[in-house]
């Protein structure tokens, strides 16, 4: 008889019954019955929950995307946009990350307020590096996944999603999450610290964020297709040092959750374009808390204004 999983299937499907999802649910995402699922959990010798049990929902708030009312919670709306899931027939809600970014997954489990495991999966066969680890968050919440549809996120978000209406006052956070699931810092070391923001992302989202950045900063924002992509793919691109250094002043400014990696490579920059003119350690110490400008005059105007 041929077997029906894979060991890092049987794996991840047990993961995911740890994890608190249903065998019902699960034999609906697999296509299968739900004896299969149960038989493949005692053949893992999973502890299987009795019907009381399996009622009872993991703690999780599950009215945290009610109302978007903190930088916080525009942050994970944002990674939502980038790196987030939502399931097409069921009600899991799904976040994913590099396995060495597991740190950003734990910061959302907790803002949450949720009990659920993060699990480490393999990236799989169509993946560009399929041997490559990947850490999954993945929890089921019906009122949850309303509440996302009802801000415009939807199953199948990379041709159907669009940027949610929440207060200006929290769109920075909102597109600082979009940046740490889909955007990349780059610092060329061999040309001077060359610098480049890009954000890949859908056409609508790439155009809106291209909005702000011309809007408020004046930035120069370049388009690329990806090669191979669908049409609905793109990317955005920022290589001056000012605009990416007011962009990125700007994408910090609030939210207390961040990718822990790319906040040190942009700190790393900062310091280099302010020591690279010259400052003291107390105007460099002021000027990495207003975070922005690579030409010394520029910087002291600036200061002088506060």
């Amino acid at each position: 008889m041929k077997k029906l999983f894979s060991h890092t299937q049987e794996k991840h499907i047990c993961n995911q019954y740890k994890n608190g999802l249903s065998q019902v649910e699960i034999s609906k995402i697999y296509n299968c019955s739900n004896a299969t699922i149960s038989n493949l959990l005692k053949r893992n010798a999973v502890k299987i929950r009795s019907r009381e049990n399996n009622r009872r929902q993991i703690n999780i708030n599950v009215d945290y995307f009610e109302n978007i009312d903190s930088h916080e919670k525009a942050y994970i709306l944002g990674y939502m946009i980038a790196d987030g899931n939502i399931g097409k027939n069921l009600n899991a809600i799904k976040f994913t990350c590099k396995k060495e970014d597991m740190e950003i997954l734990e910061k959302l489990k907790e803002e949450l307020g949720s009990e659920h495991k993060i699990s480490i999966q393999k990236y799989g066969k169509n993946s560009f590096k399929p041997d490559a680890e990947k850490a999954v968050f993945v929890f089921s919440s019906k009122k949850m996944k309303e509440d996302l549809n009802n801000l415009g996120i939807f199953p199948n978000k990379t041709k159907t999603v669009c940027v949610p209406k929440i207060d200006d006052v929290f769109v920075n956070s909102l597109i600082l999450g979009i940046f740490d699931g889909d955007g990349c810092f780059y610092i060329d070391e061999r040309r001077a610290k060359r610098v480049e923001l890009s954000i890949t992302c859908n056409n609508f989202v790439c155009d809106y964020i291209k909005s702000i950045f011309e809007e408020k900063f004046n930035a120069k924002v370049g388009e690329q297709r990806r090669m191979g992509s669908s049409s609905k793919v793109k990317s955005i691109r920022i290589s001056s040092y000012v605009s990416v250094l007011r962009i990125m002043n700007w994408l910090y400014k609030d939210s207390s959750i961040f990718l822990k990696r790319k906040r040190e490579k942009y700190e790393y920059f900062l310091k280099y374009i302010i020591n690279r003119a010259g400052f003291d350690k107390k105007t460099y110490n002021k000027c990495l808390k207003l975070g922005f400008l690579n030409k010394k005059i520029l910087i002291k105007e600036r200061l002088n204004e506060r």
